[in-house]
């Protein structure tokens, strides 16, 4: 078990020849399976079993990796004792990560790491630290991504100049064209509603207006269109019914702002901060990459600047940053299931449908308000119920604990088998010794074997009982210290909210479900213990 060699290998699309589009390995895996392993085989101090980990199109940029962290679980485990690489540069090309790994936490482990071809050892350092040429290669690695980074970047940019698109997302209005050569193709039906939105726009109506009229016209927002057509790429998925999928001033806003309407092909509008983040930043429009003429028009370029007179007194959109309140994240519309707002009114905190506010008549969501302190004190009776359900549970607990030598002894059917056992090698002496016939023998043998069989049957289903029955009174357990630590004296907490409440959901001033996080649990205690 703690003999297990890992060895690492991995490629990311911008290392080599990973085959785009194919299930199969990638060239490089292979070629680097058969390198460790011809090493591994001329090594006399490298017994045990070869396990492999591979992340085949994955950066090294970052540990973000699916083999490399089932790979760091084990050795926590305690399942590896030596992690072999064909080079520095598979472990990664974070340089200051990589450092990491190989100075602290792998040495603080007890783990043996090579890199075959940085002739690496860690079992063979003289003063127990990689030498300075370790240090130069993680830093040339790291330097060889930032290069890597800014020539895919310039790869893009030629793409784009020339026309073709590079983005998953295509606009609503256009799907791509089927012809391989990287660019977009009208689509009819949704280009109705697009080219809709800028008639409306044209006869001088602004974005209420306008979100007013599509949904008046029944005409589909490109979120439901999307959700329709199966046509959804990244982002959340959308969990509104389609009945409150409707046009608001945002996505007409969105729409009339898009100049990829007028046939152009824009890219380039957000930019990677480094090679060792996922963060991006939104450029300047100044520096985004525009190509005219790429693709049909939707609109006419003096039809696109007259439509944003629709939108130029459109106040920009003022993000709350320091609002914070106990059951923010967990109060939603019990009708369209988003986000309710959290504001003052009347010189009172309340909450809000935005969604309702935003179309109107159109939606079925509460239009009125949800006082604050109101929704908490029914959310804080809410809790109390957990907590006395707890206290039903653990009676229960303490109940069963004064019966426990009424229930089956697994230790006993474990002896009861040993005896058997036993049993069974007497009975085969006894035939061997001439005393028992083979017909005896067998008759008693097999009836020795189905006890055996029928113990050891008992046994299993017990011990899955006991421990189903150990981590269900952990986790009440746990349940019920928290319970005791939480308390909402002067209101309701968000600490506590947090420790047992999922979602909120508000229907009208009177219809609220609270959803607890801890339901199931208590479910099973209450079917195995309660009242």
């Amino acid at each position: 078990m703690n003999n297990k060699i890992a060895i690492y290998l991995r490629l990311s699309l911008s290392d080599g020849d990973l085959k785009k589009g194919s299930k199969d390995e990638s060239n490089s895996i292979e070629n680097q399976r058969l390198l460790l392993h011809s090493y591994i085989e001329k090594q006399d101090d490298l017994p045990g079993e070869i396990v492999e980990y591979v992340d085949d199109g994955y950066t090294g940029t970052n540990f973000n990796r699916p083999a490399f962290q089932k790979m760091i679980i084990d050795l926590k485990q305690g399942e590896i004792k030596t992690i072999v690489v064909k080079d520095l540069s598979r472990l990664g090309r974070d340089y200051i990560g990589v450092g990491d790994y190989i100075e602290q936490i792998f040495p603080l482990m007890g783990v043996r790491f090579i890199a075959v071809n940085n002739a690496f050892d860690s079992m063979k350092l003289n003063n127990g630290t990689p030498g300075i040429e370790v240090a130069v290669s993680n830093l040339v690695n790291n330097l060889y991504s930032r290069d890597i980074g800014k020539k895919v970047r310039a790869a893009l940019e030629v793409n784009w100049k020339s026309g073709k698109a590079t983005s998953v997302n295509v606009p609503f209005g256009y799907v791509w064209n089927g012809k391989g050569n990287q660019r977009w193709a009208i689509d009819p039906e949704a280009a109705v509603c697009v080219r809709k939105v800028f008639d409306l726009a044209l006869s001088g109506r602004n974005t209420t207006q306008i979100a007013y009229a599509m949904n008046e016209l029944g005409l589909p927002t490109p979120g439901l269109y999307s959700k329709r057509k199966n046509t959804i790429v990244g982002g959340n998925a959308i969990i509104a019914p389609e009945s409150e999928i409707l046009w608001n001033p945002g996505i007409v806003w969105r729409v009339l702002r898009r100049y990829e309407y007028t046939g152009a092909l824009v890219m380039g509008r957000r930019q990677k901060l480094d090679v060792n983040t996922t963060a991006f930043r939104t450029l300047p429009e100044d520096k985004w990459i525009i190509t005219e003429n790429t693709h049909e028009a939707i609109v006419t370029k003096d039809e696109y600047y007259q439509a944003q007179k629709a939108i130029r007194n459109v106040a920009p959109i003022q993000y709350k940053t320091e609002d914070d309140f106990a059951l923010k994240g967990k109060i939603c519309c019990g009708n369209c299931l988003r986000q309710l707002r959290h504001e003052k009114q009347y010189g009172e905190m309340v909450f809000c449908c935005g969604h309702k506010r935003s179309v109107g008549k159109f939606s079925h969501c509460y239009s009125g308000y949800y006082r604050e302190q109101a929704v908490n004190s029914r959310v804080a009776r809410a809790i109390k119920t957990v907590f006395t359900a707890l206290e039903v549970v653990n009676q229960g607990m303490q109940e069963k604990k004064s019966i426990t030598l009424q229930c089956v002894d697994v230790d006993d059917l474990k002896k009861q088998a040993e005896m058997i056992r036993a049993e069974q090698i007497k009975l085969y002496e006894s035939y061997a010794d001439g005393i028992l016939t083979r017909n005896e023998y067998l008759e008693k043998k097999k009836g020795l074997g189905e006890k055996l069989a029928d113990l050891q049957e008992k046994i299993r289903i017990e011990e899955e009982e006991q421990e189903t029955a150990d981590e269900l009174d952990e986790e009440i357990r746990s349940l019920t210290e928290q319970a005791s630590q939480k308390t909402y004296i002067g209101g309701l907490t968000k600490e506590c909210v947090d420790a047992f409440v999922s979602m909120v959901y508000l229907y009208d001033d009177q219809t609220m479900k609270v959803e607890f996080n801890c339901e199931d649990v208590i479910r099973r205690a209450l079917e195995k213990y309660g009242a």
